[in-house]
């Protein structure tokens, strides 16, 4: 699967934890598994696909924080997390990814307040 760019299982009745090994797929633009059973921790593995355009884990069972070095997804244009049971504060980093139009944590406990690098955010259409 190294040249996977599109892995979409969304809508299903997958449970389990999020595999470390989805880094190993390198290739990959675009990761949906939006509206399953996943649960555990967003594995800090994740930032090393490099090349995510879009990640949208909606809906799931996700707890835990974001990593701090989300900023590493440079192409990300969606990043949707929402209704989850995330919590933490939200990483000043995620203010460095500029090409983000699409920034979705609603319904998840995340606290504090956003960090004021987030106006670097010039493409962002959705918060």
């Amino acid at each position: 699967l190294t040249f996977l760019r599109e892995l979409d299982l969304g809508q299903n009745t997958l449970n389990g934890t999020l595999p470390t090994q989805v880094s190993n797929l390198t290739k990959l633009r675009i990761l949906d598994l939006e509206r399953n059973g996943i649960s555990g921790t967003l594995p800090q593995q994740i930032v090393n696909l490099e090349q995510l355009e879009s990640l949208n884990l909606n809906k799931n069972d996700l707890v835990g924080n974001l990593p701090e070095d989300i900023d590493k997804l440079t192409f990300l244009r969606e990043l949707d997390l929402g209704q989850n049971t995330l919590n933490g504060t939200l990483p000043t980093q995620v203010s460095n990814l500029t090409k983000l139009r699409i920034l979705d944590l609603e319904r998840n406990g995340i606290s504090g307040t956003l960090p004021q690098q987030i106006v670097n955010l010039e493409q962002l259409e959705s918060l």
